[in-house]
């Protein structure tokens, strides 16, 4: 968690240094797997970093409000609930092609995204996630030299391990021959849509 907290920081003061830097607020949902629980989540983020060519590298953290269900027995604290759940880490976003728009104004660029970090809710044990995604930002340019504004949305995939409890049962799902525990890992798909300003 330190080494995280390390690499978020001095990515948000590369962001600052540099004149070529992007940073966003958005509104995130997701479903996702955190332990073994269920959870939807719906909350805000915001993300900040340094740029080289059509690479964006940047620290960010995220607060959400997530409902959750869990099996009885697992080690999640309640079997169902509310509560908040925190994200720290850090992302490298690939600019992969932009369409250009006639008067120079503004573009639509298209993009590529992986990133780790960790998820840390109120209900269960912190986890390390890894994710990766993809979207399409329409950005305005400024011709006085001064950072421009943009709107963007995207779509990532979140992977996080499943710790099972060793009360939970292994099965065997349908027909099959020998019976299997639970999945190692738990695969979320998350919703974002924001703004963004920089260069």
């Amino acid at each position: 968690m330190k080494i995280l907290v390390c690499g978020v920081a001095l990515i948000l003061c590369a962001g600052a240094a540099r004149a070529d830097s992007l940073g966003s607020l958005d509104i995130d949902g997701a479903a996702v797997r955190i332990g073994e629980a269920d959870v939807g989540v719906l909350g805000l983020r915001g993300a900040w970093g340094p740029k080289w060519g059509p690479v964006y590298v940047q620290g960010e953290y995220a607060a959400f409000i997530a409902g959750w269900n869990a099996e009885p027995g697992t080690m999640v604290h309640d079997v169902s609930g509310r509560g908040l759940v925190q994200r720290a880490g850090v992302t490298v976003r690939w600019r992969v092609t932009s369409l250009e728009f006639d008067d120079h104004s503004g573009d639509i660029a298209f993009w590529l995204e992986a990133g780790a970090g960790r998820l840390m809710p109120g209900f269960a044990a912190s986890t390390n996630d890894l994710i990766g995604g993809f979207g399409m930002q329409i950005h305005a340019h400024h011709r006085d030299g001064k950072p421009g504004k943009g709107f963007w949305f995207g779509a990532r995939f979140i992977a996080t391990p499943v710790h099972a409890s060793s009360v939970r049962p292994i099965t065997c799902d349908g027909p099959c021959d020998t019976a299997s525990g639970p999945s190692s890992y738990g695969v979320g798909l998350m919703m974002l849509m924001g703004m963004s300003w920089g260069s």
